[in-house]
């Protein structure tokens, strides 16, 4: 099999929006993707532990981010990003180049950079709408792969941590959540309200919503509106 071709993780997520411009409330990846915008390149640490982290954790098809940062870093040669990008960033070819995933959640994140700080997201929850995504999804990716991790010596105690996680359901369905936000790129989770009346309970959701532009069917045409009105106040 190619090298180029492999994906040994079974990762088959389009690549998100945010890649493509589409904004983001998560600091460190937005900060970090401008700086692909403005200058073609950023530091490794935010190649490898933003960029590469968060397709890794969200399970991102190899092939479709290899090619996204070969056209979008001036240093994209082939001989640079087929090793980096598969082999080290995403353990697409199963650790033939690196021995461990180099997946994280918010704490390393806010340990190599300040992008924590003034973040919309707390780098300390798992769940919850303001969770980081980082965190959340960085569980979710060790219970999804306990099975192939759980012998790897470097990483086997933060797998049998995730299994032993009180809230693990909870952290799956969250990611569920941040997942179709992710895909959608069209939503940005703002608060979540919880409220009993009369023995039940309801959950209200706050989001911010990009909406397409409408364009009128008939452009030029005159449409009425009866207001109900029969006196106008002078």
């Amino acid at each position: 099999q190619d090298y180029g071709e492999i994906n040994e993780l079974n990762a088959h997520r389009p690549l998100p929006p945010v890649f493509k411009g589409r904004p983001t409330q998560m600091r460190c990846v937005a900060h970090t993707l401008q700086g692909v915008h403005d200058r073609a390149w950023v530091h490794h640490i935010e190649r490898l532990m933003v960029i590469g982290n968060l397709a890794l954790i969200a399970g991102v098809n190899p092939k479709e981010l290899t090619d996204w940062m070969w056209a979008s870093f001036i240093d994209g040669a082939e001989w640079v990003m087929l090793p980096n990008v598969l082999g080290m960033a995403l353990h697409a070819d199963g650790g033939r180049m690196a021995t461990k995933p180099y997946a994280a959640g918010g704490a390393y994140i806010d340990k190599m950079s300040d992008y924590c700080k003034g973040c919309a997201y707390d780098r300390k929850k798992r769940v919850g709408p303001d969770a980081c995504p980082f965190t959340t999804l960085y569980w979710d990716f060790l219970a999804r792969h306990e099975q192939r991790f759980a012998r790897n010596p470097r990483v086997v105690q933060q797998v049998r941590a995730a299994g032993k996680l009180s809230d693990l359901d909870e952290v799956r369905r969250r990611a569920a959540e941040v997942l179709d936000l992710l895909d959608a790129g069209t939503a940005q989770l703002l608060s979540c309200t919880v409220s009993t009346r009369a023995e039940r309970w309801f959950v209200s959701f706050k989001c911010r919503v990009e909406l397409p532009e409408r364009t009128p069917s008939e452009p030029g045409s005159t449409v009425g509106v009866d207001a109900g009105l029969t006196r106008l106040a002078t």
